[in-house]
């Protein structure tokens, strides 16, 4: 297929998505002004363009740096990287083969590609978030705190929902990177399988991994500290709210996985210089095995 008809294919389908979303917002912008709401919508709808604008800018620079990090460090000594060959018969019936290398690829092309791709998607996911974020802008307190962490009632309504949709976008962000940055890395050889099954990775590519294992756990130390606010609104079938072993054992316990989270940060952050895999295996081991006591004893005590 031509240039020319890829583009022109490209322009047709932005054409049609474009109206589409143009329809419907006149529709509705019509509906509203009609019933004397027009600056509730217009209030609405610039909120969701920021947020979809933020969401995307954000999403794709760090899906872009780490893919580029990906592409920019990985190893060109002993690495072997993954080809194609295609086995066919040429014009006079003779053998003939073609061979692909991947590590050819355009990646300075695909890498921004999929990060935009990929952020768009999250950019449209956000802006259903818009709600959320009016309410924490413009929130007002209530004039009355919780009883066990003294915060004003308005936080767990206004302030809290934020907080865990950023620290969600976070993991989201940090998954996808991941797989990108390990798909690099599988593509150009840095990430193998032995016979034994068991995956071989390079120095670089250990290296960058672990700095995002160790952003992981940052972000789970995050989540740990606002769930301890859970506890306040949780229903156990007999009593509603925080009880006994939520104030004496559950909160301590979720405060040592949030210690526990923050060490293997640390260690996860050391191994960007040591290149090993000792530190992040003892980091995801040290912060599940906090993580099995803190499900399992409170269970048991109560």
């Amino acid at each position: 297929m031509k240039k020319g008809s890829l583009i022109l294919a490209a322009s047709v389908i932005a054409i049609l998505i474009i109206s589409a979303v143009l329809s419907r917002y006149f529709v509705d912008l019509l509906w509203f002004d009609s019933l004397g709401f027009k600056a509730v919508f217009m209030t609405a709808w610039v909120t969701e363009i920021v947020i979809f604008i933020i969401a995307t800018v954000v999403s794709f620079v760090l899906l872009w740096l780490n893919g580029f990090v990906a592409v920019k460090i990985t190893t060109t000594g002993a690495r072997q990287p993954r080809t194609f060959r295609v086995v066919g018969r040429g014009s006079e019936g003779t053998p003939e083969v073609i061979e692909l290398s991947l590590d050819n690829l355009p990646w300075r092309l695909i890498v921004p590609a999929v990060a935009l791709l990929l952020s768009l998607f999250i950019g449209f996911a956000q802006t259903g978030n818009w709600d959320a974020v009016l309410k924490w802008l413009y929130a007002a307190p209530f004039g009355r705190s919780d009883p066990l962490f003294g915060h004003d009632l308005g936080f767990y309504i206004f302030a809290l929902p934020v907080y865990q949709l950023t620290l969600a976008w976070g993991n989201l962000l940090i998954f996808l990177s991941a797989a990108l940055a390990a798909g690099v890395y599988w593509v150009r050889g840095d990430f193998t399988y032995q016979e034994s099954g068991i995956p071989t990775l390079s120095s670089a590519a250990i290296r960058h991994l672990s700095a995002l294992l160790a952003a992981f756990l940052l972000i789970k130390f995050g989540g740990y500290l606002l769930q301890r606010f859970g506890s306040l609104t949780s229903n156990n079938g007999i009593v509603f709210g925080a009880t006994y072993t939520d104030v004496h054992l559950r909160l301590p316990l979720l405060m040592a996985l949030a210690g526990a989270s923050i060490l293997g940060a640390a260690m996860c952050a050391a191994n960007i210089w040591t290149a090993g895999i000792r530190l992040p295996v003892a980091a995801v081991v040290l912060v599940f095995a906090v993580s099995l006591v803190e499900t399992v004893v409170p269970s048991l005590f109560e």
